[in-house]
């Protein structure tokens, strides 16, 4: 126990792939880790795929996305059955944190690792990868190491992605890279002299293999086995030529489903202990895949490698099984089509083995130095400021020390910045940060779910939807409790919190669709002793909820925040507003309505209007601000990263209630969730000022996507164009054409979570 927590180390690799090689190069990194004298973990992260080219084929998302809907009415479909055995042996042999679903989760893991290791397999592959790969949550860069990594293609696919990864990149200190083509890849973006390493599977020998799973060494069996991720039936005719010299049966481990239908002997249930089995007992090995070399290798087993990929696919995965061959000596057990004799089927495996204890000494002993590395830096307690601050101000209202600041980060966003000199290291902002622990909020899932239309016409015709924010906070005001709500300011042209007379509280009607500067009034909230209510986005309310708590006074307010799609960057909309006041022939401030309703419920129009005149007119479909807004191509990085979509911290939550319930209506409803007592007794109150009515909550899951945007890769290159002031014009046709193809994705993302 005492050596856990002097020396933990945390490691990023792809566990949730149901595919032997990725499990078992994490069961491989895992104890050799083990045996240098650390404690390693696997950290329990799922990524979402980025997307990575603006356009995208919409035939192949259609297909996409049908075979998702295939597994929903197939649940004893092969890959279901192949889960079941995987988590089990995920189980068995292998050590996980607890559950990392967001940026949130993973930063609080600084405090617990020593050491933080990427590695290995394809996870910086730009067609599958994900930021939180290289490390990005990891506060001390001299904690970060990347062991044996695979880009998994020759190239780059895009500027954008090029871009990218020399950020994230840049401050790594300790790399090595598993393939020859990913040294070069990197000397181009920069980063030169970078070892190439071994797999972590081809550091154990075939005597700890088989220590490790309790397995008996058989020597040569009685079959040819044959393990193939792409297509077997190219290969035909070489495996039944194999077949005809050897005079042996054939064995095929079935990852496609139409593989069944092969006249060999098949396996299709098996787990990676079971898959090293059939390996070892093998007389001969036909592969395409990667693992399947290096096992071929481990266990000294003649083998044929086949090509998977052409060489003119753009995703072209080659250059990993070229690789391990160049390294090995071993160039010649290729066949890429053109062989027509197999005359070499005994490998001479002296010379192999010679290369292979001369990596294997070169790669553990650079994993080693690596791990010494890491450790000797400080292990301070760190309270750095997370890639998820939503600039609530939370943080530093609470800091005694004055050591916290809000500043506009590259983006024009408020992002809280540590002064460390003046920083104790007491963790008060830890306490109060709403993307840090979350054991606060409830599921929404829990809670009573109503429809709500005021029946004062004037109130639902200021109001965005049905008036129910505004109805509350009148009768919250005439029971005596102070008003924090948002409002537009023209002079700063932004959104604020401030508190609210109770004739001013028609300033909170309509829809403000940016992040609202809220840290004056966390201040106030902090030093209050009287009653109030706070209405913000959700990761504001759980701001609040967090400060409210730590000081005893939670009952002392009513909180209530919003179903939020995500709030824009400064950068669009002050790019935006630039364009619209050339165009009304205004330098100076101009009166914003973002949703006209005299236009229609459901048709969102912008409108703005110019002091000396003009007026600006556009409806959602039309509008460039909407344009980029709506696509969710350019919002605050926090939102990509968001934690509240079915969970709060209020007593309410308010919407718009959209969905086929109302498609008719015209003049708005409010959805309201009940989500307290006090939520329950101010609903109550509201059947006097509009028509209530309570649904089931599966309408509003029925009806919504719950599942957050995905960050697009070119989501800094966008950024940085809109602060190189761009027109939005010519910009909407780089990153928000082909719309069809983004509703797509959500109806993908409905999927997975009505699967969920």
């Amino acid at each position: 126990m005492e050596g856990k927590k002097k020396k933990p180390v945390g490691i990023m690799g792809w566990h949730q792939m149901y595919n032997f090689g990725s499990q078992l190069q994490l069961t491989a990194l895992t104890y050799i880790i083990r045996q240098m004298g650390y404690e390693p973990e696997i950290i329990n992260y799922k990524p979402k795929q980025e997307m990575y080219r603006v356009r995208k084929n919409i035939f192949f998302v259609i297909y996409r996305m049908f075979r998702k809907l295939h597994y929903v009415g197939n649940p004893e479909y092969l890959s279901d059955i192949k889960r079941n055995i995987f988590e089990s042996y995920k189980k068995e042999n292998l050590c996980f944190t607890q559950t990392c679903d967001l940026s949130s989760d993973l930063y609080m893991l600084n405090d617990l690792f020593g050491a933080f290791v990427c590695g290995s397999d394809q996870i910086w592959n730009p067609y599958y990868g994900d930021d939180k790969y290289f490390l990005n949550f990891v506060e001390d860069a001299r904690k970060k190491i990347a062991y044996g990594v695979s880009f998994g293609v020759d190239m780059l696919p895009n500027q954008y992605v090029s871009g990218k990864y020399q950020k994230l990149l840049k401050d790594f200190s300790l790399i090595s890279i598993r393939e020859i083509q990913g040294k070069e890849m990197l000397s181009k973006l920069g980063i030169r002299d970078v070892p190439v390493v071994l797999d972590p599977t081809l550091l154990l020998d075939m005597e700890k293999w088989n220590d490790l799973f309790q397995i008996q060494s058989s020597g040569h069996g009685d079959y040819i086995l044959c393990y193939f991720l792409g297509d077997i039936r190219r290969h035909l005719k070489y495996i039944n030529k194999i077949r005809n010299k050897l005079q042996k049966k054939v064995i095929v481990i079935v990852t496609r489903e139409r593989d069944l239908k092969l006249p060999f002997e098949m396996y299709s249930e098996i787990g990676p202990k079971e898959f090293i089995v059939l390996m070892q007992g093998a007389c001969f090995v036909c592969t395409d895949s990667f693992h399947g070399v290096c096992f071929s290798v481990i266990y000294k087993k003649n083998f044929w490698v086949f090509e998977r990929f052409k060489r003119n696919q753009i995703n072209n995965q080659n250059c990993r099984i070229d690789s391990v061959l160049k390294i090995l000596d071993l160039e010649h057990r290729k066949i890429d089509g053109k062989r027509s004799e197999l005359n070499e089927l005994q490998i001479e495996w002296r010379e192999v083995e010679k290369n292979l204890t001369k990596m294997r000494k070169k790669s553990y002993n650079y994993l080693q130095k690596a791990l010494y590395t890491a450790f000797a830096a400080t292990n301070k307690l760190h309270v750095g400021i997370t890639n998820t601050c939503c600039g609530c101000g939370a943080c530093q209202a609470v800091c005694k020390y004055n050591a916290i600041e809000m500043l506009k980060d590259c983006h024009g966003d408020s992002k809280a910045q540590i002064n460390m000199k003046q920083c104790v290291q007491c963790g008060e902002c830890k306490k109060v940060c709403p993307f840090r622990e979350k054991e606060n909020l409830t599921d929404i899932v829990c809670t009573r779910y109503y429809s709500f239309q005021s029946k004062n016409k004037e109130v639902l015709m200021r109001s965005s939807s049905g008036g129910a924010s505004y109805e509350i906070l009148q009768h919250l005001s005439q029971q005596g409790y102070l008003i924090y709500g948002c409002v537009y300011d023209n002079e700063s042209e932004s959104a604020i919190h401030k508190r609210l007379k109770r004739e001013e509280l028609y300033r909170t009607q309509g829809s403000k669709y940016l992040n609202s500067d809220t840290c004056n009034v966390m201040k106030e909230i902090f030093q209050s002793k009287k009653k109030f209510v706070f209405v913000g986005t959700p990761c504001q309310v759980s701001a609040v909820d967090k400060i409210l708590k730590n000081r005893g006074m939670r009952k002392s307010a009513v909180l209530i925040d919003l179903v939020c799609h995500g709030v824009p960057t400064n950068s669009l909309w002050y790019r935006y507003l630039c364009e619209i006041k050339e165009k009304l022939h205004t330098s100076k401030s101009v009166n914003i309505v973002f949703r006209e309703k005299k236009y229609g419920w459901r048709n969102r129009v912008m409108v703005i209007e110019g002091k000396e005149g003009g007026k600006y007119k556009r409806n959602s479909t039309r509008d460039l601000f909407y344009c980029f807004y709506n696509q969710g191509n350019c919002l605050e990085e926090q939102c990509y990263e968001c934690c509240f979509k079915t969970k709060t911290a209020a007593d309410i939550r308010i919407g718009d209630y959209w969905g086929n319930k109302y498609r008719f209506n015209k003049k708005g409803v409010s959805r309201v969730f009940s989500v307290s007592p006090i939520g329950d007794h101010i609903i109550d109150s509201l059947k006097e000022r509009g028509s209530v009515k309570e649904f089931s909550i599966k309408d509003f899951f029925m009806e919504e996507n719950c599942v957050n945007l995905v960050k697009p890769v070119y989501y800094d290159s966008l950024q940085e164009e809109l602060e190189n002031q761009k027109p939005l014009k010519k910009l909407k046709k780089i990153y928000c054409d082909g719309w069809y193809i983004r509703h797509l994705y959500r109806l993908k993302g409905f999927i997975t979570s009505y699967r969920s």
